[in-house]
């Protein structure tokens, strides 16, 4: 992939605006002891006016991004998704609690900083998943494979010989079915894991499957 380095990049941009910081303090620094000239009334007054620009961008930006805080903020990560699907969230915190060691996952794969909660499972579990976010692995030049087609497969087929070598095949051990399944992938592809493990789970439409038990 022509991008797989763009996340290392991108971020050698913090390091030079670091360094721009530094250099404009110097600036400032010695621009201000030059106190003559009909420049210098210009000079302070710009330098009044920027910083004033960056803090009202701070102002109206956070209001914007918050939505005029007509509602209560919180540090909870998961708020809005309790929101949004409680049953997940349920199920996340049952698995938070009930699931040792670091058994894979399988959930459906979202795209990069997907605003639906693409791999919201594996983010609040720290559980791995078969996939999440495949632009990330891109940058970090994994070979995805065919997983995301795997996945995709998982899901919507209700062929149980296939369904069985997939999840063997990535050592899948907890399936869950929550509100982002349910909207992407049909309900015959999402029933039959019920013929291919057991509901250790259930929370309004969201279900968690082990599979093989």
């Amino acid at each position: 992939s022509p991008d797989y380095r763009m996340n290392t990049v991108f971020k050698f941009g913090y390091q030079a605006w670091f360094l721009f910081a530094v250099a404009a303090g110097c600036c400032v620094f010695r621009r201000t002891r030059q106190r003559s000239g009909w420049g210098h009334p210009v000079w302070l007054a710009g330098l009044v006016f920027l910083p004033a620009c960056a803090g009202v961008y701070t102002v109206a930006g956070a209001y914007s991004r918050e939505g005029g805080f007509q509602s209560a903020s919180t540090l909870d990560g998961l708020h809005w998704l309790q929101v949004q699907a409680p049953g997940d969230v349920a199920a996340i915190r049952w698995l938070n609690v009930n699931v040792q060691g670091a058994p894979t996952i399988l959930e459906a794969v979202g795209p990069d900083y997907d605003p639906a909660g693409g791999g919201r499972v594996s983010t609040f579990t720290g559980l791995p998943a078969v996939l999440e976010w495949p632009g990330h692995e891109a940058q970090w030049a994994h070979d995805q494979g065919t997983r995301e087609q795997d996945v995709k497969t998982l899901y919507t087929t209700t062929d149980l010989a296939a369904s069985r070598a997939l999840l063997q095949r990535y050592a899948v051990q907890y399936v869950f079915v929550g509100s982002l399944e349910r909207t992407e992938f049909p309900p015959a592809g999402l029933t039959k894991f019920a013929q291919l493990g057991t509901p250790v789970f259930t929370d309004g439409a969201t279900i968690v499957y082990k599979i093989g038990s």
